[in-house]
């Protein structure tokens, strides 16, 4: 085991196109999502979230129609979008109106507490 690389969990789901391990996993997804998930869900506890959670997951690395929307949705709704990637545990991705450069430094409080620490550093 030593002189191989490890491959990635996510890269195991992932199928190549065209594939009838693809079709399997997108048939799975589907179940998973439509009809497993409000069966679980209708039981107490939380198993219908992570169902769902797997069915997304299947989904969106095999079905280039779901990746579509998902980032539609997540383009439209940005805060959910960054909630996505804080549960995913990913950097976040560029969404909404671009924040705008500071070419200059900030005023106020900032400058205050930039004086007062170059004059405490120059007083010692």
């Amino acid at each position: 085991m030593r002189g191989r690389a490890r491959r990635p969990i996510c890269a195991a789901v992932k199928a190549p196109p065209d594939s009838v391990l693809r079709i399997i996993y997108l048939g799975t997804g589907w179940v998973l999502v439509l009809v497993v998930t409000p069966v679980v869900g209708a039981l107490p506890g939380p198993g219908g979230v992570f169902i769902f959670a797997g069915g997304m997951a299947l989904l969106l690395k095999n079905s280039n129609w779901v990746k579509r929307v998902y980032a539609r949705h997540t383009r439209r709704y940005p805060r959910q979008g960054r909630l996505a990637d804080k549960v995913l545990r990913r950097p976040p991705a560029p969404r909404g109106r671009p924040k705008p450069e500071l070419d200059e430094q900030p005023s106020g409080l900032w400058e205050k507490l930039r004086a007062l620490l170059d004059f405490s550093s120059r007083a010692q």
